[in-house]
C-alpha cells in the first residue's frame, strides 16, 4: 500500500535520526538493511536510498535470491536487486538464509544471513527455535567446514 506524504516523511525522518545517532556516536555504517527486510518494500527502498546516500552509506542488503522462491517473488526481487546496483550501491552478488545452502547451490560472494545463538553445549548457531528452554539450530561452524565458508564483513566488499 503506497505512503502518504505524511508517512513518507515520518519514515525519512525516523532513519535520518538512526543513522545520525549511530554516526554521531562514532560508529561508521558500513551498510544498510532492516529487521524483516523492510528496507526492500517497494515504498521504503526510495527512502532507504535517500537517507544512505545523504549518510555516505553505499552498500545495502539484497533481497533474498537463493532458495525457494515463487517465481512472482523471484521476479520482483531480482528487479530490486538490479535496482540497486543501478543507483550505484555495493551489494553482495546473492543473498540466503543457512536453510538455503546448506545442501544447495552457494556460489561466490554470498551473504548468508544467520540468526546467531548458542546451544545448550555452546556451539554458535543459527538459531531456529527454542526446545527445552535452549536455543536450537543448525551449527555455523559446520557450515564453515562443510562448504568452505570464508567469512568477511560489509566493509570488505
Amino acid at each position: 500500500m503506497p505512503l502518504s506524504k505524511v508517512e513518507k516523511k515520518a519514515v525519512y525522518k525516523e532513519l535520518t535520526a538512526q543513522m545520525d545517532k549511530i554516526q554521531k556516536a562514532g560508529f561508521q555504517i558500513n551498510h544498510a538493511d532492516s529487521h524483516h527486510h523492510i528496507h526492500t518494500g517497494v515504498f521504503i527502498a526510495p527512502i532507504v536510498v535517500k537517507v544512505c546516500r545523504e549518510h555516505n552509506v553505499d552498500k545495502i542488503r539484497l533481497h533474498r535470491n537463493l532458495g525457494t522462491i515463487s517465481a512472482a517473488k523471484r521476479f520482483v526481487k531480482t528487479r530490486y536487486n538490479r535496482w540497486l546496483r543501478r543507483k550505484g550501491f555495493t551489494t553482495t552478488e546473492y543473498f540466503a538464509y543457512v536453510i538455503d545452502i546448506r545442501d544447495g547451490e552457494l556460489p561466490d560472494n554470498t551473504e548468508i544471513m544467520v540468526h546467531p545463538d548458542y546451544d545448550k553445549d555452546g556451539v554458535l548457531i543459527d538459531r531456529r527455535g527454542v526446545e527445552d528452554g535452549f536455543p536450537i539450530g543448525y551449527p555455523l561452524p559446520d557450515l564453515q567446514a562443510e562448504r568452505q565458508v570464508t567469512l568477511r564483513g560489509y566493509s570488505e566488499i
